[in-house]
């Protein structure tokens, strides 16, 4: 994926691309200039793009978090973090993992995510009756 069709498809500038690269949070391929992201590098600035924008993570705790996520993590519904660890975990594992956290956690939908970097339109939630 080109770094063009991420930043459309994240809501991202290409300066905010460009920062974290320079700052090596994330690492695509570079091809004739322009950035190329593969599918778990995509992935990867997703995170990223969402820990920063919505859920105000400093760039410092993004990057010690070390989101690299491995094969089966990738497949994972969830990401949990409380900012020092990430945990990846499915529907069912999600309420355990943060019954179990002793500090504030925050949760990113890999589901909805993937959805986005795939071009799909994000689920409307239903509202509580």
């Amino acid at each position: 994926m080109k770094s063009g069709d991420l930043r459309q498809r994240l809501g991202i500038t290409q300066r905010m691309i460009q920062w974290w690269v320079d700052h090596r949070v994330i690492r695509p391929h570079s091809r004739s200039g322009q950035y190329v992201f593969d599918e778990d590098q995509a992935m990867i600035a997703a995170i990223v793009a969402e820990l920063r924008l919505k859920k105000r993570f400093s760039l410092t705790k993004i990057r010690r978090l070390k989101i690299k996520p491995t094969a089966a993590e990738a497949l994972a519904d969830f990401l949990v973090t409380d900012s020092r660890n990430a945990i990846y975990c499915s529907e069912a594992e999600l309420l355990p993992t943060l019954a179990a956290a002793r500090r504030g956690c925050s949760v990113v939908s890999l589901r909805e995510l993937r959805a986005r970097l795939n071009g799909q339109p994000a689920k409307k939630r239903r509202a509580a009756a």
